[in-house]
């Protein structure tokens, strides 16, 4: 059996509150890699998040909107954007409960960032703010499937293993990013201006992304690694 990947879905906060949404190569990219994609809303029940942990082999944290700056207990900057403290809460949960139970995550921008922060390190509320001459991280969000700024992969990671190269093109998006890492994980790629671009765990079951593979890979193919080692780890921990 394919194994079950839960992703947590998000409110549109823009336009209504009413609705949750996800931008569908998220799915896209899940299904390519193998896997099967279950969608989860928001929840503050335990017992509804562990049911959902007892339900699915991998956990994907997709991107979305900005970390509340009360979860950093920081007053917010002028670069912050739309926050839900509903969903980071439940995302450090879901993290929580996956991590708990020994299976796979992925991370993927804001994503990457709840992992930091889940094993105890920090990121910033806005790097253009905060980290001083960084090159640009925003392209245009009707471009994010066009290649834009170099990574250096350390060459002693997963993620090295993957593209087997130690310098790629991503895409970026995202004025947040990783500040420092936390217990049991390690960087394993930068830009040039030293914004951290993925960390893993040294377990190899964590991977987070700062940038979109999953909406490069129908055009650059070897994106979708990242998604299929997802896969694959779960595949092995199912057949342990």
């Amino acid at each position: 059996m394919k194994p079950i990947i839960l992703i947590s879905s998000v409110l549109n906060l823009k336009d209504s509150k009413n609705n949750y949404l996800l931008n569908k190569n998220y799915v896209d990219a899940i299904r390519s890699a193998g896997g099967i994609p279950i969608l989860a809303p928001v929840t503050n029940d335990l017992n509804d998040i562990k049911l959902y942990v007892s339900m699915c082999d991998g956990l994907l944290l997709p991107g979305g909107e900005d970390v509340s700056p009360i979860i950093l207990e920081e007053e917010p900057l002028r670069g912050i954007g739309y926050i839900n403290i509903e969903r980071d809460k439940f995302e450090f949960e879901l993290f929580n409960e996956f991590r708990k139970h020994k299976k796979p995550i992925l991370g993927i921008c804001k994503g990457c960032q709840i992992i930091a922060l889940s094993t105890g390190g920090k990121i910033y509320q806005d790097i253009f703010i905060q980290h001083g001459n960084t090159i640009e991280h925003s392209q245009p969000e009707e471009q994010l499937d066009e290649l834009f700024h170099s990574v250096s992969i350390d060459e002693n990671s997963k993620l090295y293993e993957l593209f087997n190269s130690s310098k790629i093109r991503v895409n970026s998006w995202h004025h947040q990013a990783i500040s420092s890492i936390g217990k049991n994980m390690k960087v394993t790629a930068k830009s040039i201006d030293g914004i951290i671009e993925a960390v893993e765990s040294l377990d190899g079951l964590i991977m987070g992304i700062q940038w979109h593979p999953e909406l490069l890979f129908k055009k650059h193919r070897k994106q979708l690694s990242i998604y299929k080692y997802l896969i694959n780890q779960c595949i092995k921990i199912k057949k342990t």
